[in-house]
């Protein structure tokens, strides 16, 4: 099948890319602005209140590195690369070049995953059988753009992925997906390699199951919470919790 996945640069992306199976022909489209509504700017002055200088000092020079270091694994353009998948960047998901260049590649998928990006209507009736969204947590509970923050700092023993149809609402749509596991003792940077591993899984179980006319009842039901993103302040509570 091809499929096409939507997402940002990041740990979880990167780490999401590396350790999929390469069962499918896949295209990985990247939106470089960070945050469609804030110019260079404004997104400075936004992470630098939200995660505070040196997390901006320690990100600016990753990105640096990853472009001198033609195979680092911290980028995904280079770890699309190492794994033979097709990558393109594009501003942002309004231009007029992407829609026709996802026309050309007729996707039978396309995935949205860890995206601060709202996916046009126009681009997710593109895709011959469904448009997901990958979310890191059992949703309709942790909705919101840092779920895997949210369950550590308020200490839940169970988190989950959750595949849902892809709406031009963040986090909405059917619910066709989802996994529950334990959370125990975990830092937030281990979660984040634990759930973009957990993501590849439930992902691929979809795509080898869902034609198989085999539906996909989700048993247990979550209580509907929202979360946004948190603050540097509450990022430093859950350092010392």
């Amino acid at each position: 099948m091809n499929i096409i996945i939507i997402c940002n640069d990041s740990r979880y992306t990167t780490n999401f890319t590396y350790n999929l199976s390469m069962n499918h022909n896949y295209t990985v489209i990247n939106p470089t602005k960070l945050y469609p509504n804030k110019n260079f700017l404004e997104t400075l002055i936004y992470v630098n209140k939200m995660r505070g200088y040196r997390f901006l000092i320690k990100r600016s020079f990753q990105k640096l590195m990853s472009v001198l270091k033609r195979y680092s694994t911290n980028n995904l353009h280079s770890v699309c690369k190492i794994r033979g998948i097709d990558f393109f960047n594009y501003k942002d998901l309004n231009d007029s070049n992407l829609l026709e260049h996802i026309k050309q590649i007729n996707p039978d998928i396309i995935c949205s995953n860890s995206l601060n990006h709202k996916v046009p209507d126009k681009i997710i009736k593109l895709a011959r059988f469904f448009s997901v969204n990958i979310h890191p947590s059992l949703l309709p509970s942790y909705k919101g753009p840092s779920p895997i923050f949210w369950v550590l700092y308020n200490q839940e023993e169970y988190s989950g992925i959750t595949i849902h149809e892809l709406t031009s609402q963040y986090d909405d749509g059917k619910i066709l997906f989802q996994k529950k596991y334990a959370l125990g003792k975990i830092s937030e940077k281990q979660l984040y390699d634990k759930s973009s591993k957990e993501a590849v899984i439930c992902f691929e179980y979809f795509l080898n199951n869902f034609k198989a006319s085999k539906k996909f009842e989700v048993v247990e039901k979550f209580p509907h919470s929202y979360y946004p993103r948190p603050t540097y302040k509450q990022r430093l509570n859950l350092s010392i919790k």
